[in-house]
């Protein structure tokens, strides 16, 4: 047992080490502190600004639907202001998107594990460099301005967080809630001094966020009419806010921006880079910005048809980076830049003197140069001195050649030439900020990468271990004996190499990512003898070695087509078509033809969901209840004959467990009805009432634990673990997928009794192994687990992580193990990807887990969909389970297994992420290697959750003998 808890304490801290590194590696956070702020002298065009940030809104809405459902804004568009799109950037959510807007950033994605609320590290923002902001909104986007922002700058009013309801009877209450106090707001001001005082300086900011679209798109997709009527309502008090400005500052001094943090799919998601999500509107007007011109005397063409699609080519599309809305509000109302933006400022959008602008786009380089010289010092300090290189180009002589340059050029009114070079020079400051930014990345990739290989060195060297030094005297293998000079220059080198690390001020973790490859080759060192034994068998006996060449090729080959099939689907398909005529090719496969022929039916039905659309699928309620009603009448009529029931529950046994098979099969039968009542309440714009998910809750907590107290009888076992996580899964099914995991589970329960028939056959001719007269034996007894007594009752709680003393007799590794490992993985990662992409974000339906919670909850709603992916995850474990206990085999030398495939394919993916391109592309190379350092841990913890749910029964010792 003891080495099954290194292994798996071993494994989780190893995989924790190279899942965490990839966020070191690619995405550690690009805010910097230390820069002086960058403040031109001039008087700027106007003395506040009024930023609309209509959340989850799209281009195309607005501008395609802009004459019936946003007039006015239309309006400014043709008579008064300019338009372009604003292009998002990583990710397309709603803290990311307003990050970029108003601190001129791209967050770090780990700002999402803070639930979109605290910052990760605190940033600098157009509202914390104003002399005052005032914003009205949601509670999940305002307070993270307010984090960070010199105290009393900033004031947020936010409504209840009760109030963002998904399936709330009409979410454009949360616009017209701050359009409302925001009227209210300047009336209390004319009766407060101090507000109007402050209202009446330079440099305030007011900011709406209005979430009522976004809410209206999850819940009714974009192109609905509640929609459209939100957008009719946000048009109108767009306006109503800007006459009440006009008519309150008489001054012409206010300027104005409407734009979106971004957009959304058809179906009513975001997070991706599809266009849909990544462009957004940009409308500006007032004080500052420049009227429309036609686009025939434009020099900026588009050809990507949006503007004849939207009949907007007559004006003149001005496109900018989302992050370039920063530098263009502070420039407007002469407010320093953010001192983290990576922004260049749109100098197509103001109207200003010539010097202004020069003035402007020089300060913008000035505050970019301030970041390069921050990251070029930071970065030198956790160098070695020898071995820092500067980028070239940004030397500190040569920036003050050009900032002198260009100050002479602005001085002497050569205003094109001066802005020339300052745009060159903030192209030069924007590659040396990713130079540095990404500077110690060659060498930490290089240390997980040896550690990375070190690790599946020391798996498969236990594995050798297992078979090869079986009786061997531990004592001669001792690290201080034999190996006294190995360790010593072990010691040697972890200390080197923390002089190093501290020298140079690395970060605690990546004292981890370097001492991994040393202790991991350390131990691979110390085992050479397994190596050599090898080895020395290998080369004495050729058909052995051809057998292992063969193996590892063929083995290495379909784990590579597993790595295609992440990034086409349809790879999945095919590989099902190959399965499903493994039986054939087994030793007796005529001694099971209607088994074999049940798996190739099942393989090909399978291989059709790999094929159907991953998004956008509809909502299906037929499909969606109709497996959940199905498994329910099965179960109905399986318990109400007696000579079924007897299988399921063995004779004498408790009555109870009879009654927990029925409690579950009515529970199902009800579940199946939850969706579609879900979607009949929410259709009708009618909150869900409470007992639906006073239900929901109630099945999931009990189809969770009550494996635990069921039959314990292998059928049984399986049986009601079967419908309790059908279940789980059917409460938060809305299509098709109810029907491929009810395909899944029949197909594993086929897979087990093939395996089981095969296993039979074997003992036949060899003499049974098995005897079905002992109950108290921990080990599950041989014969046919449907006509013996056969159960998974475990005295021993620790049993349920696999260990030595569990199923110790299974010899060697043979390649049945490779053969079944590849295809337990195979089924696990089809279990993922059969009906959808869950690389993806956008690819989840928030509509999944309305029947337990509407209303906004990033945390409980993400739990939720990782939970209705791991389920039929969790089924593949438990079966794969039962496949090794029947057939007797060790289970630590298939864990050992699948580990070398999901770390083999890990590393493949390892090299594949990026940090760059549209975040569809970044999201999809992150959470391919997070599943796969995720299952490889899985392998382990899901094993005991496995052997949990099929070898422990928590039942008083009387009945132990059923």
């Amino acid at each position: 047992m003891a080495n099954v808890w290194v292994l798996s304490a071993a494994a989780l801290s190893v995989h924790s080490i190279l899942f965490i590194s990839i966020f070191d590696i690619y995405f550690t956070s690009p805010v910097e502190t230390g820069m002086q702020p960058q403040r031109y002298s001039m008087e700027p065009p106007a003395k506040r600004i009024v930023l609309f940030v209509a959340d989850g809104l799209r281009a195309d809405t607005v501008f395609s639907v802009g004459k019936t459902y946003a007039p006015y804004l239309r309006e400014i568009v043709e008579t008064r202001g300019r338009w372009g799109v604003s292009h998002t950037h990583v990710p397309t959510e709603s803290r990311p998107g307003h990050v970029a807007i108003i601190a001129g950033l791209y967050e770090d994605v780990s700002a999402v594990t803070r639930g979109w609320r605290e910052n990760p590290v605190h940033f600098d923002s157009v509202f914390n460099q104003s002399a005052h902001t005032w914003a009205w909104g949601s509670p999940d986007i305002l307070p993270m301005f307010r984090a960070g922002a010199v105290p009393g700058r900033v004031e947020t009013f936010t409504y209840d967080h009760q109030l963002e309801d998904f399936a709330g009877e009409n979410p454009a209450y949360l616009d017209t809630w701050v359009f409302d106090r925001v009227h209210e707001f300047f009336a209390m001001a004319r009766e407060n001094a101090t507000h109007a005082r402050l209202m009446g300086e330079g440099r305030v900011v007011f900011f709406l966020h209005l979430l009522g679209l976004d809410t209206n798109g999850h819940s009714h997709k974009p192109n609905s009419a509640e929609v459209f009527s939100n957008l009719l309502l946000v048009d109108r008090g767009v306006q109503q806010v800007v006459e009440l400005f006009e008519s309150h500052y008489h001054d012409n001094a206010t300027a104005y921006v409407f734009t979106s943090d971004h957009g959304m799919t058809d179906w009513g998601s975001h997070g991706a880079g599809l266009p849909h999500e990544t462009m957004t509107p940009l409308i500006c007007w007032g004080a500052g910005i420049k009227s429309p011109k036609s686009s025939l005397n434009s020099h900026l063409v588009y050809h990507d048809g949006y503007s004849e699609a939207w009949n907007l080519s007559r004006y003149e599309r001005l496109d900018v980076e989302q992050v370039d809305l920063a530098p263009l509000m502070s420039s407007l109302i002469g407010a320093a830049v953010p001192v983290n933006s990576e922004g260049v400022l749109p100098l197509h959008y103001i109207h200003y003197n010539q010097l202004f602008l020069a003035q402007s786009l020089y300060t913008n380089a000035r505050q970019l140069m301030e970041q390069v010289r921050v990251k070029a010092e930071r970065t030198r300090s956790n160098s070695l001195p020898r071995l820092f290189r500067p980028f070239p180009g940004l030397l500190p002589s040569e920036l003050s050649k050009r900032t002198e340059e260009i100050e002479t050029l602005i001085n002497a009114h050569h205003i094109q030439r001066a802005l020339d070079l300052s745009r060159s020079l903030i192209a030069l400051c924007k590659q040396g900020m990713r130079y540095y930014h990404t500077y110690h990345r060659l060498p930490l990739m290089a240390a997980i990468t040896a550690g990375f290989v070190g690790w599946l060195a020391c798996v498969l060297l236990a594995i050798l271990e297992e078979h090869t030094h079986r009786g061997v005297n531990r004592h001669e293998e001792g690290l201080i004996g034999a190996h006294r000079n190995a360790m010593l220059v072990l010691v040697a080198l972890v200390v080197a190499t923390g002089i190093v690390l501290w020298y140079q001020s690395s970060p605690p973790l990546h004292y981890l990512y370097h001492t991994l490859p040393l202790f991991c080759w350390f131990h691979v060192w110390t085992q050479k003898h397994t190596l050599r034994a090898r080895w020395l068998r290998a080369t004495t006996d050729c058909a052995l070695l051809v057998r292992g060449v063969v193996v590892v090729v063929a083995t290495v080959m379909g784990l590579e087509t597993l790595v295609v099939g992440f990034f086409h689907r349809e790879v999945l398909s095919a590989l099902l078509l190959v399965v499903s005529l493994w039986p054939f090719f087994t030793s007796s496969p005529s001694s099971r033809p209607w088994l074999c022929a049940a798996w190739t039916l099942l393989c090909l039905a399978l291989s059709v969901f790999p094929l159907l659309p991953v998004t956008d699928r509809g909502t299906n309620l037929v499909l969606a209840s109709a497996p959940g009603l199905s498994l329910s009448v099965v179960g109905v009529l399986l318990l109400a004959h007696p000579a079924t029931r007897i299988v399921l529950v063995a004779p004498g046994g408790p009555h109870r467990h009879t009654l927990l098979l029925w409690l579950q099969v009515a529970l199902l039968g009800v579940a199946s009805l939850v969706p579609a009542a879900t979607h009949w309440f929410f259709r009708r714009k009618e909150s869900i009432p409470l007992v639906v998910h006073g239900f929901s809750w109630c099945a999931l907590l009990v189809s969770t634990f009550t494996p635990l107290v069921g039959p314990v009888r292998a059928p049984g076992r399986l049986g009601h673990t079967l419908l309790c996580l059908f279940t789980i899964f059917t409460l938060m099914s809305t299509s098709y997928e109810a029907m491929f995991v009810l395909l899944l589970f029949t197909t594993l329960l086929v897979w087990l009794l093939l395996e089981e028939g095969m296993h039979h056959d074997t003992t036949q001719k060899a003499g049974s192994m098995w005897s079905s007269d002992d109950h108290h034996d921990t080990t599950l007894k041989a014969g046919s687990m449907w006509t013996s007594d056969v159960t998974f009752q475990t005295p021993r709680l620790l049993s349920m992580f696999p260990g030595d003393s569990c199923h110790d007799d299974g010899g060697s590794a043979s390649l049945g193990d490779v053969r079944r490992a590849w295809l337990c993985l195979f089924l696990g990662i089809l279990s993922f990807f059969g009906t959808g992409n869950v690389a993806s974000i956008n690819t989840f339906d928030p509509n999944v887990i309305y029947s337990f919670i509407t209303v906004f909850s990033p945390f409980v709603m993400g739990a939720l969909l990782m939970l209705k992916m791991v389920v039929p995850f969790v089924f593949v474990s438990t079966v794969f389970n039962v496949i090794l206990s029947l057939l007797n085999r060790r289970l630590k030398t298939t864990l050992f297994l699948m580990l070398v495939m999901s770390d083999l394919m890990g590393l493949n993916f390892f090299f594949l992420v990026r940090d760059s391109g549209s975040w569809l592309e970044i999201g999809v190379s992150i959470s391919h290697y997070i599943i796969m350092m995720t299952m490889a841990v899985a392998v382990v913890l899901l094993m005991g959750v496995a052997r949990l749910l099929t070898g422990v029964a928590v039942v008083p010792s009387k009945f132990h003998s059923y």
